[in-house]
């Protein structure tokens, strides 16, 4: 999935990033950097694609569901036992859920679906989840 077709989206409908909102190349360097960044942020990054056998002789008709992740980073400090941070990520995905569900990013692609998601990493700092999600197309051939 190209981040290029889901940033812009995010960036539009989710006003709690305020226009935080990167690919991988800002997400890998936030996430190593030793510098506070600036948060909620969100990062869009492909996951991956699973491909079906082709379904159709003589051509080749495939379909593929195109995997991608929206990684946000929270702040974790305001309470020891990170229950701000889990809940600032619960409204996030309610927002994320709104944007991006049955969103098409392109007339070739169907309607995103929500995957699920995990904590990625936590400390008294900082909550990273990813959110998954995908969305299908059609190969012909």
């Amino acid at each position: 999935m190209k981040p290029s077709l889901i940033i812009p989206r995010i960036r539009a409908q989710v006003s709690a990033f305020s226009n935080r909102v990167g690919g991988t190349a800002a997400f890998e360097a936030a996430a190593s950097s030793n510098e506070d960044i600036a948060v909620p942020a969100a990062f869009v990054v492909p996951l991956g694609e699973e491909v079906s056998d082709s379904v159709s002789a003589p051509g080749v008709v495939q379909i593929i569901d195109d995997r991608f992740g929206v990684i946000v980073v929270v702040s974790n400090t305001a309470d020891e036992g990170g229950a701000d941070g889990a809940e600032q990520v619960d409204d996030l995905r309610a927002s994320l859920l709104t944007a991006l569900t049955a969103y098409r990013p392109s007339v070739a692609h169907h309607p995103i679906r929500y995957m699920g998601g995990q904590h990625l990493a936590i400390d008294r700092a900082r909550l990273w989840h990813q959110f998954e999600f995908a969305t299908r197309y059609i190969l012909k051939g």
